[in-house]
């Protein structure tokens, strides 16, 4: 694009010259013009000979208006209109077969013809413009040098045959193809933009016109930025003060990485070349942070991630009442029995609201002022669980139970039934559907040992267990009220039980149930430490407590529940050996585990 002088200078035989200049200026290329589109309707408007038909085209110009547009009989032309609607008359047409066309002149000089052939006295029939469409190239981009760019268009015609598609390079023909498929090698193209066209021609004559803007340049390859993945934390979530590690990954495809930068906010913390990428934060107090990560190729190009970090104020775990009968101190009561049972209850962070006292499962006093004690009724011979359940100040609530038996000798020899100690679930436990939970208990005999202890559901036997600690795993639990009993038999015949019920609420939309084949604790037995890895649980956070056999906190630890479960450490160095039970609990679901501590 410019302007440019171009002269021309003449010399005779005996040596005068005359010179003349033409200045041309040639601009930049500019948007392609589009040709309007046309359509033609020919009606023949009487019903006798010679006919008079009617003409009428329908013109539009989509990047333009229409200036004009012409009509003709058999090529020649016989009328235009200049103002939509565009048509004419034409009277006087004898009995035949003529082609009629329009043609319509857009503001720019493009033009677009249809054509229509028809018979008078018969159907008037409406000739379509064809199809023609570039297949290559594909990219407007053309590297340099371009020895040879293949230039090739699909056409077709719905109601005849394409004649030939014609290519051109601007308004300039480059060749003509008559035979599909219809292409060309436009060969040694200089660097430059270019618009090429390629023109479809039916046998009637009607043409359709596409082009398609290409640019030939010398290939730049533009520099691909880093990628950049955090691998630790894999929470963003820590209680204050925190102190974790922060490593990242970064890569890049068309170079290296020659710095990792961490940022605290808009502080940064430290530069690290090597990989892997690393820093560490220590003690944060409780608040939300942003840690950015920017990793820089060898080319300047970069990539940043950001991680939002909540430091939360550690809450306080509520710990459970501890409860403990003092008076019957005795198994063994002669009949008829009477008693005022007596309770010690304490709580270590909060005080007792109130103990209830209970004769198996029958509510018989409750006592909101220490000492603690019930008047029971008198109790004839056989067996009898005394409860005392003591509350705290937040309704949590621990269970005691004594077995007694009301004998008519206490010297007689006889067989005394085993007593049972439900350790999980406990009064508060909540379940939603489906349910998953497991039943745990221990059971004694006073003269002799436990045989087996069996689980019933709703009166159906669920599953036997022979080792204590005794336990049975329960599954799916639709929403709804059950009924479950835990049958101890010793090794003499005699039996003693423990009956239940239990809701199970409707689902928590959005949550699913603990599968417990995905609930792992490892080792077993363990040593100094105990891992946790439970997925499923419901719940934002969950409370991991490890009792021993009387039912003693050893260990309790206040856990978030992860995306991808609970996953937590517990440091178990000064625990003493022996069994232990695991119980983690969330606000709708509680999971019980037993385990030895070598």
């Amino acid at each position: 694009a410019g302007t440019y002088q171009i002269s021309a200078r003449a010399t005779d035989n005996k040596g005068a010259t005359a010179t003349t200049i033409l200045t041309v200026t040639i601009g930049a290329p500019s948007t392609v013009n589009q040709a309007p589109t046309v359509k033609l309707d020919v009606k023949q408007t009487n019903t006798v000979l010679p006919a008079t038909l009617s003409l009428k085209a329908d013109a539009t110009d989509i990047d333009g208006t229409v200036a004009k547009v012409f009509f003709y009989r058999n090529d020649l032309q016989i009328g235009v209109d200049s103002i939509a609607p565009y048509e004419m008359t034409l009277p006087n047409v004898a009995a035949g077969s003529y082609v009629f066309k329009a043609k319509a002149i857009d503001d720019k000089g493009a033009f677009s013809v249809t054509a229509v052939q028809t018979t008078i006295g018969t159907v008037v029939s409406q000739n379509q413009l064809p199809i023609v469409k570039f297949t290559s190239p594909t990219s407007t981009l053309i590297p340099a040098p371009a020895t040879l760019i293949t230039l090739s268009v699909d056409a077709s015609d719905a109601d005849g045959t394409i004649k030939r598609v014609i290519f051109y390079n601007g308004d300039n023909v480059l060749a003509v193809d008559s035979i599909a498929p219809y292409t060309f090698g436009w060969a040694n193209v200089a660097i430059g933009n270019y618009i090429i066209k390629a023109k479809a021609v039916d046998n009637i004559g009607a043409s359709t016109t596409t082009s398609r803007y290409i640019s030939v340049a010398t290939a730049v390859v533009p520099n691909v930025p880093p990628s950049i993945s955090i691998l630790q934390p894999t929470t963003s979530n820590f209680l204050a003060p925190a102190t974790f590690d922060f490593i990242a990954d970064a890569k890049d495809s068309d170079g290296k990485i020659v710095v990792v930068q961490f940022y605290l906010g808009d502080q940064l913390i430290v530069n690290d070349s090597v990989a892997p990428y690393k820093t560490s934060f220590s003690s944060l107090a409780a608040g939300q942070y942003q840690i950015k990560v920017k990793a820089t190729d060898n080319a300047g190009a970069y990539a940043t991630i950001i991680r939002s970090i909540t430091v939360s104020v550690p809450q306080p775990i509520n710990q459970y009442p501890n409860i403990s009968i003092t008076n019957p101190t005795t198994t063994l009561q002669l009949a008829p029995a009477t008693m005022t049972v007596t309770a010690i209850a304490k709580d270590v962070d909060g005080f007792v609201t109130r103990v209830v006292f209970f004769l198996n499962d029958d509510i018989i006093a409750t006592d909101t002022v220490a000492p603690y004690s019930a008047l029971y009724p008198t109790l004839q011979v056989g067996q009898y669980n005394i409860r005392a359940r003591a509350y705290d100040n937040k309704g949590y609530s621990s269970t005691t139970t004594r077995s007694i038996y009301v004998v008519t000798s206490l010297t007689a020899p006889q067989n005394l039934p085993p007593t049972i100690y439900v350790i999980s679930p406990k009064t508060l436990d909540v379940f939603k559907a489906p349910a998953a939970f497991t039943i745990a208990c221990d059971a004694k005999d006073p003269d002799g040992k436990v045989k087996k202890v069996e689980f019933y559901q709703n009166d159906v036997l669920i599953g036997t267990d022979t080792t204590a600690l005794y336990e049975q795993k329960i599954v799916g639990l639709i929403a709804g009220t059950y009924t479950f009993k835990i049958k101890a038999t010793d090794d003499k015949g005699a039996s003693a039980s423990n009956i239940f019920t239990l809701t199970v609420g409707a689902a928590v939309p959005g949550f699913l149930g603990i599968n417990i084949a995905s609930a792992t604790v490892f080792p077993n037995p363990f040593q100094n430490e105990l891992s946790l890895n439970m997925k499923g649980l419901i719940g934002k956070t969950a409370q991991v407590t490890l009792l021993d056999m009387s039912g003693r906190v050893v260990l309790q630890t206040q856990n978030d529940v992860e995306e991808n479960g609970l996953n937590a450490t517990l440091n178990t160095e000064n625990v003493v050996s022996g069994i232990y039970i695991l119980q983690v609990q969330t606000p709708s679901e509680t999971i019980v585990q037993k385990l030895i501590k070598d």
